[in-house]
C-alpha cells in the first residue's frame, strides 16, 4: 500500500508541473534523434528515417517517406532534420493521426445506436406493383462483356432513337423475351463512354442520371443493375443480390436524423425464391466515389455488414425508391 502511494504520488508530481514532463518528452526525443542520425552529423536524412522506422518494424518504402516530408513540408531541400524540426515531425505526425472533429462526429452517429433505425429502414423490402405481371425488363450495366452470355442468347438490338432519348448517357439495345408464361420487352442499357478519355462513365452521377430517365421514358416493371463489385470476405466468383444500399462517404452529422439519411441509399425487391432457387448470396451493397476506404467507411461497413462495393448501386436505389 506504501508502495502504491509512492507511485501515485509520483505520478501526480509529474503531471503537476507541465514543464516537467515536457523535459522528459524532450529528452527521450532527443535520445531518439541521436539514434535515428546514424552517422552522427546532427541531422536525419530521409534514408536514416527509412532505415530507422524499418528497423523498428513500422514497414515504409523510400518513396512514402519522400511524401510523408512533402506532405508534412519539412525538410523541403532535402537537407535532412536537425533536432528541432524532428520534435516537429513528431507533433505533426501526431496531430495527422488523430481523427478529425467531423470524423470524431461520424463515429459517434454510427455507434449511437448501431445504426439500428437505419437497418429498421432497410428491413423495409416491398414489392412495388405486386398484382402487375412483368412486361418490361431494364438491365442497366457498366461493361458489355459482364452480361456477354445474356447478349449472345437473346441478341438485342441496338436501339438508335432510344439511345437518343437518354441523351447518350447510355447506349440501349431491346428485345423481346419468351417465356412459359409469356413474353416481355428487355432493354439493356449500357453506360456511354467518354469522347475524351474512351473509358466507360462509371459513377454517381451517371448512374443516377440514368436511372432518372429510365423511370421517365421506360416506366418498367423491373429494373436490375448488374455488374462487378468488390467483395468483402467473400470468394472470387461469389454471385451477390442485394437486400439493401447505403451511401460510404455522404456523412451528415449535424443530427443522428441528418447521419440516417445521408447514409440512406435504398432498399431492394425481396425475391426469396430467387435466392432459394439459383443460390445467390444476400447481403448490403455499400457505395462510394473514391475506391479508397476509409476507416469512418470501414466503421460503417463493420456496423451493418456491408459484404460488397459498387459504385452505382445506391444512387441508383435511391433514384428507383423515389420514383416508385
Amino acid at each position: 500500500q506504501e508502495k502504491s502511494r509512492v507511485q501515485n504520488w509520483r505520478w501526480r508530481e509529474m503531471l503537476k508541473p507541465e514543464e516537467s514532463w515536457k523535459k522528459a518528452l524532450n529528452e527521450t526525443l532527443t535520445t531518439v534523434f541521436r539514434m535515428f542520425d546514424l552517422n552522427g552529423d546532427g541531422r536525419i536524412s530521409r534514408e536514416e528515417l527509412h532505415i530507422a522506422w524499418n528497423a523498428l518494424g513500422v514497414t515504409v518504402r523510400k518513396e512514402q517517406v519522400e511524401d510523408l516530408m512533402a506532405d508534412l513540408n519539412l525538410d523541403p531541400h532535402g537537407q535532412g532534420l536537425d533536432l528541432e524540426e524532428f520534435h516537429l515531425l513528431y507533433r505533426k505526425v501526431v496531430v495527422k493521426s488523430m481523427r478529425t472533429d467531423s470524423e470524431m462526429l461520424a463515429i459517434q452517429n454510427m455507434r449511437l445506436d448501431s445504426m439500428s433505425n437505419l437497418q429498421k429502414q432497410l428491413a423495409n423490402q416491398r414489392l412495388f406493383r405486386p398484382d402487375k405481371v412483368i412486361s418490361s425488363v431494364v438491365l442497366i450495366v457498366v461493361v458489355a462483356e459482364e452480361i456477354q452470355p445474356v447478349l449472345e442468347k437473346y441478341n438485342p438490338v441496338l436501339d438508335e432513337e432510344l439511345t437518343k432519348d437518354f441523351l447518350n448517357l447510355a447506349i440501349a439495345y431491346t428485345a423481346t423475351i419468351a417465356t412459359s408464361a409469356g413474353s416481355y420487352k428487355l432493354t439493356v442499357l449500357r453506360v456511354g463512354e467518354s469522347e475524351i478519355y474512351h473509358r466507360h462513365n462509371s459513377g454517381y452521377s451517371q448512374s443516377a442520371a440514368i436511372t432518372a430517365l429510365t423511370a421517365k421514358i421506360l416506366d418498367p416493371d423491373l429494373v436490375v443493375s448488374f455488374g462487378t463489385a468488390g467483395g468483402i470476405g467473400q470468394e472470387v466468383g461469389t454471385t451477390i443480390l442485394a437486400n439493401g444500399c447505403i451511401f460510404m462517404d455522404r456523412f451528415r452529422t449535424s443530427s443522428k436524423n441528418s447521419f440516417d439519411w445521408g447514409v440512406f441509399g435504398g432498399t431492394t425487391m425481396r425475391v426469396n425464391n430467387l435466392i432459394k432457387d439459383l443460390g445467390f448470396k444476400e447481403g448490403l451493397l455499400g457505395s462510394q466515389s473514391s475506391y479508397k476506404v476509409s476507416t469512418e467507411s470501414q466503421e460503417l461497413m463493420k456496423i451493418l455488414g456491408v459484404i460488397a462495393l459498387d459504385m452505382e448501386a445506391a444512387p441508383e436505389a435511391q433514384v428507383l425508391q423515389q420514383t416508385g
